[in-house]
């Protein structure tokens, strides 16, 4: 399945917030509503190194199916190293 490129996000009506360097890699995130979408390329083959999506804390009162279709996105398992935390 492909991910969805920044011009994907931008059609969806995120809006791009930032962009900052980090050793040898850039990112850019954008924003839309609790959701924040990141795209980390490396420098030298602005290569798509990672794409990160972060949710921030939300209130809401899904129905048992929301609920069941979120559980299968974010418990979702991938090769992210962030998966290997405890």
């Amino acid at each position: 399945m492909a991910k969805p490129t920044e011009n994907d996000l931008e059609k969806m009506g995120f809006d791009f917030i930032k962009a900052y360097d980090h050793d040898e890699w850039y990112t850019n995130r954008y924003k839309k509503g609790t959701i924040e979408v990141e795209f980390t390329y490396r420098y030298d083959t602005n290569e798509l190194e990672t794409f990160d999506i972060i949710i921030d804390e939300t209130f809401i009162s899904p129905s048992k199916k929301e609920l069941e279709t979120l559980d299968k996105i974010l418990n979702k398992k991938t090769d992210h190293p962030s998966n290997e935390r405890p």
